[in-house]
């Protein structure tokens, strides 16, 4: 194990003005598994539907499989005709592989990252894709708030934050490789009066790209 380095991104990262440019051409046809899919499944099943990721992906995929490890948000949208699967992305075992996976704002969440890059690994196709977006450390939110001394906004089902770099080291330690990474700030409004803060945000993001919300960070499987 490498000691003492810091850790150097391998291909050198893009702004993009919003995830959907980048995540709906690659699921384009293909069988996709969304991990995390009820996340907040209340709010878009309540008339926002077409803002939901897994209909999104539904919309442009072969097929689409969703697995999330909250009973109750799996109950509520299967007893509104979804068919999601209740697991937990670091032990599930579906006995299938997929050509695209994504893991979207999910990987801050799970006790071990290691362990859940690796078992979703295991699930993808030959020259698949595990696409994993989280949100960015370095936030122009998140540098304000250091910057006045003011406590952060961590959510409590938040247990890890990860710069890029992290996301190389671990991968370096699984033997993967990333292809791209890329920040973006997430336009999801679901308060009208965060529209300008959004607008700022979005400056903010173009002008200094490690100050965007969120980053993407794509792995792909080797050939067979």
């Amino acid at each position: 194990m490498q000691r003492d380095e810091i850790a150097s991104l391998p291909v050198v990262p893009t702004y993009i003005n919003d995830i959907w440019s980048l995540l709906l051409p690659l699921a384009k046809d293909k069988s996709v598994l969304n991990v995390g899919a009820a996340g907040n499944v209340e709010y878009y099943l309540a008339g926002r539907r077409e803002l939901w990721m897994h209909e999104r992906l539904k919309i442009v995929a072969r097929e689409v499989i969703g697995l999330d490890v909250d009973e109750d948000s799996v109950a509520y949208a299967n007893a509104r005709g979804e068919g999601l699967l209740l697991g937990n992305c670091e032990n599930a075992q579906l006995n299938r592989k997929f050509d695209l996976i994504v893991l979207s704002e999910v990987i801050e969440h799970v006790n071990t990252p290691a362990q859940a890059v690796s078992n979703l690994m295991e699930h993808l196709s030959p020259n698949g894709k595990l696409f994993i977006t989280t949100p960015n450390p370095t936030y122009y939110g998140s540098v304000l708030r250091a910057l006045f001394n003011i406590s952060m906004n961590v959510y409590y089902d938040h247990v890890t934050a990860f710069f890029p770099e992290n996301l190389v080291v671990l991968c370096r330690r699984l033997g993967l490789n990333i292809s791209s990474i890329h920040f973006f700030t997430d336009r999801n409004i679901r308060v009208p009066g965060l529209k300008f803060r959004l607008w700022v945000a979005l400056l903010i993001g173009r002008l200094f790209h490690r100050m965007s919300s969120n980053f993407i960070v794509i792995i792909e499987a080797p050939e067979s």
